[in-house]
């Protein structure tokens, strides 16, 4: 091709494609053959020039002798200015709409107008109808028109965009599972868009459906669950509160749960039904009936309180409680319900469970709330104590109306008022710096684990003992009366022992004194001990203090003897109570020791085997008594002979 021809072609191809922009798609229908598009100006024809993508255009009838391979024609498919020499097939792979344009040599170029659609199988529903019929329903909207394979080997038919649903059933020889399917078709279009295939099984008779469950999921919203039959228009409807007519919400198809929003579900209870609709007659088959339910929890001084309501309450069997982790099954004619098993500062969670006859049921929102108690703590008024003189040991019993966290001690000291002391988790406190003359006294009081302080508790003083020995025969006991218990002291127990904590004896008084008359016991060290015995059953005895009362040692020496055999005042010896081991050294006036033992043996006014003169005698004695002290006595004795 020569330059000047070169140039020509290009600057017609440009023109043509200025020109091609605003070109109007002409379409002439060729008496032979099959269909064929012409051109704008006539010059060639297409086979396609509309249809889903991939489109494949093929140029036929092109004109004689040009488009050769000496004669070349330019073509541009895209108006991309890609061009081509005698490329007479391309495939559109995008949709869109495309200036075929065709340059030929000897006579300039002409165009036609290619439109290239998405593919879309397009969406549909086909619904069953009693008696093996069913209706077909086109929900897509981007083709003009729509061909319906009912999969039966029967005529597909031809539906228009606009009135797509079909109101002629189509109806099947028998209760069997098809594959139909249908594809969209635009006018002067090649039939090759996609086909959406569904299986249908039809049906010669649709049965209702049932509401397995309504669960409110927030305020505002909730979810019906539902056995669902493919292929089944469902209408859901809805009344609200009292209401007993039913207003139509939704129509659900091949799904089996429907959310539903805008509610008030605090305010307002909701009913439900579905319809498993027959397009083909109009008819109607409803399901049970299912509500939810306004629900409350308050929660009061020890118990929180649960409120609801619901309809359809023919139709309720019972209501279950969820709470927590457990379950309080309560009949279908009861709307109330107090939880006193609470525990103050604990958060509850809550819903009711509606269950109907036919086994559906109904889940309400969940409600939390947190317990409180106001309820005050029995005053602590049974409060034992052990003085032991340099400590004392509290014990008490606990209020039983309520849990306590934990106990305030307040304490007096010399008589003044009570004041903040410690506190105790536990019933019992021992309080190391107690000082027996000091006059101490005590008040328990609690604080539940609710926080609620309880009423004052008793005020109470450790038993204090004292005790005098009365010339070492008879001991006098006084101590203070006890006032820790509600019902009071039923009598004091007064209790000696040996040091070894051995019991002597126990005696029962009402007083508050008591004299003990010693005799001759043996016992020269000894401690008293009272006992405060209650009259209420469970509660822990007082003691007091322990006294310890220890007898002087009495020595008894004669102050004359007579060694001359007559058996009758022969010897001399000290004797005595309370003595465990004397050592005696007899001294004449010159000082001199003329007898000694270490084990008491009487002198028999000898010395060293010679009787002694009749003189006065020094005697020297170190004792030990019972209680291991070490004591130092003298005397004189005359000894006389006749």
């Amino acid at each position: 091709m020569k330059n000047g021809k070169s140039n020509l072609l290009y600057k017609n191809y440009r023109l043509a494609i200025k020109s091609s922009l605003s070109a109007i798609l002409m379409v002439v229908f060729f008496p032979t053959g099959a269909q064929q598009f012409q051109s704008k100006l006539g010059r060639f024809q297409a086979d396609n020039i509309r249809g889903c993508a991939p489109l494949t255009v093929n140029i036929t009838n092109k004109l004689a002798g040009d488009c050769t391979t000496g004669k070349p024609c330019v073509m541009d498919y895209m108006n991309n200015g890609n061009l081509m020499q005698n490329q007479f097939t391309y495939t559109y792979n995008q949709e869109g709409t495309y200036t075929l344009l065709v340059l030929y040599q000897s006579i300039g170029y002409d165009t036609i107008v290619v439109k290239v659609d998405k593919n879309i199988a397009p969406d549909y529903e086909i619904y069953s109808c009693n008696g093996n019929k069913a209706i077909i329903n086109v929900t897509d909207r981007n083709f003009e028109q729509y061909s319906v394979d009912f999969g039966d080997m029967t005529t597909p038919r031809l539906l228009t965009n606009g009135a797509i649903i079909e109101t002629t059933p189509h109806n099947y020889s028998i209760a069997e599972t098809y594959l139909t399917g249908v594809r969209g078709i635009n006018s002067m279009s090649k039939d090759n868009c996609a086909t959406k295939t569904k299986t249908f099984t039809s049906l010669l008779t649709i049965p209702p459906p049932t509401i397995d469950n309504l669960v409110s999921l927030e305020q505002n919203k909730l979810a019906l669950n539902f056995e669902a039959l493919p292929n089944i228009n469902y209408h859901l409807e809805m009344a609200q509160d009292q209401s007993v007519t039913f207003n139509p919400l939704d129509n659900i198809y091949e799904a089996n749960i429907a959310t539903i929003e805008n509610l008030n579900l605090d305010k307002n209870y909701y009913c439900y039904r579905l319809n498993a609709f027959d397009p083909c007659i109009k008819m109607d088959n409803y399901s049970n009936i299912v509500c939810s339910s306004i629900f409350s929890v308050t929660p009061q001084s020890d118990l929180n309180s649960l409120n609801w309501k619901t309809g359809n309450l023919a139709q309720v069997s019972n209501f279950i409680i969820a709470k927590n982790t457990s379950n309080i099954e309560l009949s279908g004619t009861t709307y109330s319900f107090d939880d006193s098993q609470v525990e103050c500062k604990t958060n509850y969670c809550y819903q009711i469970i509606t269950l109907y006859n036919n086994g559906s049921k109904s889940i309400s929102l969940e409600k939390c709330v947190t317990s409180f108690s106001t309820k005050i703590p029995d005053m602590v008024d049974n409060v034992s104590s052990t003085n032991l003189s340099t400590k004392v040991n509290l014990s008490w019993l606990s209020p039983t109306n309520v849990k306590i966290a934990n106990y305030t001690i307040n304490r007096s000291v010399k008589n003044k008022p009570l004041e903040f002391f410690d506190t105790s988790t536990s019933i019992k406190f021992t309080d190391e710096s107690y000082n027996l003359n000091e006059n101490i006294c005590y008040q328990i009081n609690s604080t539940s684990q609710c926080d609620v302080a309880g009423n004052i508790g008793i005020g109470f003083c450790p038993i204090i003992l004292k005790a005098e020995l009365v010339q070492n025969k008879s001991v006098n006991l006084e101590w203070t009366s006890y006032s820790g218990w509600k019902k009071g002291v039923l009598n004091y127990s007064v209790e000696k022992y040996r040091m070894d904590g051995t019991l002597i004896k126990r005696d029962i008084t009402n007083t508050t004194n008591w004299t003990d008359d010693l005799g001759n016991d043996g016992n020269q060290q000894f401690y008293y001990q009272i006992v405060a015995n209650p009259i209420e059953s469970g509660v822990e005895i007082s003691t007091s203090n322990q006294v310890t009362i220890e007898k002087q040692p009495i020595i008894f020496s004669p102050s004359a003897f007579t060694p001359n055999n007559d058996n009758l005042n022969d010897t001399f010896i000290i004797s005595g109570i309370n003595i465990s081991k004397l050592t005696m050294g007899i001294f004449d006036r010159w000082g001199n020791l003329v007898y000694f033992t270490d084990n008491n043996v009487p002198w028999d006014g000898q010395s060293k085997g010679k009787e002694l003169p009749p003189s006065t005698y020094i005697w020297k004695a170190e004792i030990t008594d019972m209680a291991g002290k070490r004591l130092i006595r003298e005397g004189t004795v005359s000894l006389l002979r006749n």
